[in-house]
């Protein structure tokens, strides 16, 4: 048996001392791979704790923690009050509206919380309550209606449990793209689980949790690029509170294969820091998608790479960036729109001249390449 701590050796005596804690309702929720059923308690607010691990509002932790240069302590009032204040402005219209049904008909459905306390789904209600509380000094709000896993819940059950419960749920609010991708790295990195767990657990393929993680990573090395480390909810919100990771998204599919048009590492590195750049210019994200253009083309390449030059020299600013970039990619498209018909056109000179000086019959190694010629017409044909 381990050790208790002393949260939950707390809160189990309160439990045992105060009977009409129960209150007589009970709810199912999945653990380890079946349902359980849990009672429903009335527990005061002073035996919570604010989950720090609470993936919906994992990126302004993250930025928080990095303007404070510290971690926040759940258990320190100070902590308690900027964690507090992290979860009631986190899309504010949709905690005013929650805390409107919460004054009006009380809470609906019981959160859930571990055997110490640490509340797993109902950080936000917490929070509320507690706010409402301090306005009204009605004491109603002082308690919150909850299950309490089976003792025994490890990090890894517990991120199981929150991720069914919050990533299935609509009312509350939803997994901004990042904390979601916060969400999945944390399980990798401090709850012991494979990226196959994790794809089970949220109904994903394993390679989709692997391009998650990496477009994680491409995320994070913009925000150093940009002198904003750890400020995650830059990409949610952005410079215009519009998010940013569509962008990104388009990038990480523009670098995938880079290594094979571009010929070195050198040359990798400058094709992802002009993406960079021009999220920092302010291009939309279907523009981000048109850079991969540089890739197909020389000449669009060496342009591109050189107004990219003058920018870091500090020839030009950002905005003659945006202009001359916009004309270079602007400039391919229009070009390639002759490509198919000049393409086919050399195809057909090719043949029609082999047609004229080969009028003997075929050896194998020829009929195979013909034969693979028919198979691409008739593709090609079939998509026109």
């Amino acid at each position: 048996m381990g050790i208790e701590s002393d949260k939950e050796i707390r809160l189990r005596k309160y439990l045992e001392e105060n009977e009409d804690c129960r209150t007589g309702g009970r709810f199912q929720t999945e653990y380890r791979g079946r349902l359980v059923p849990l009672t429903i308690y009335r527990i005061p607010l002073e035996f919570l704790t604010y989950n720090l691990e609470n993936g919906r509002f994992a990126a302004d932790k993250l930025a928080k923690e990095a303007r404070l240069g510290r971690k926040l302590n759940p258990n320190e009032k100070e902590d308690i009050e900027t964690i507090r204040k992290l979860l009631l402005e986190k899309e504010p219209e949709k905690t005013e509206q929650l805390m409107e049904d919460l004054k009006r008909i009380g809470q609906v459905n019981p959160g859930l919380i571990t055997v110490a306390g640490n509340v797993i789904n109902g950080n936000r209600r917490m929070a509320i309550l507690s706010e409402l509380r301090k306005k009204t000094g009605d004491e109603k709000y002082g308690y919150l209606f909850l299950g309490i896993l089976p003792k025994g819940a490890d990090k890894k059950d517990v991120w199981i449990v929150e991720s069914k419960i919050q990533f299935g749920q609509e009312f509350r609010v939803n997994y901004s793209a990042v904390n979601r991708l916060l969400k999945i790295r944390d399980a990798i990195q401090n709850r012991d689980m494979t990226e196959q767990e994790v794809a089970n657990a949220l109904s994903m393929n394993s390679e989709d949790v692997k391009k998650d993680l990496s477009r994680l990573e491409i995320i994070e090395r913009y925000l150093d690029y940009i002198k904003k480390p750890k400020q995650y909810t830059h990409i949610d919100k952005g410079d215009d509170q519009k998010g940013i990771h569509e962008h990104f998204i388009n990038l990480q599919n523009n670098l995938e294969g880079s290594q094979d048009d571009l010929s070195n590492t050198a040359e990798q590195i400058k094709f992802m820091n002009l993406h960079f750049e021009a999220i920092k210019a302010g291009f939309p994200h279907l523009f981000i998608r048109e850079l991969k253009r540089i890739r197909n083309n020389e000449e669009t390449k060496e342009n591109s790479f050189s107004v990219f030059d003058r920018l870091k020299n500090k020839e030009i600013g950002l905005d003659d960036f945006k202009s001359e970039i916009e004309d270079i990619i602007n400039f391919d498209k229009e070009r390639s729109k002759g490509e198919p018909k000049r393409l086919l056109q050399n195809a057909y000179r090719l043949l029609h001249e082999f047609s004229k000086r080969y009028n003997q019959k075929l050896d194998f190694p020829e009929k195979k390449l013909f034969s693979y010629i028919e198979d691409i017409v008739k593709q090609i044909k079939e998509k026109a």
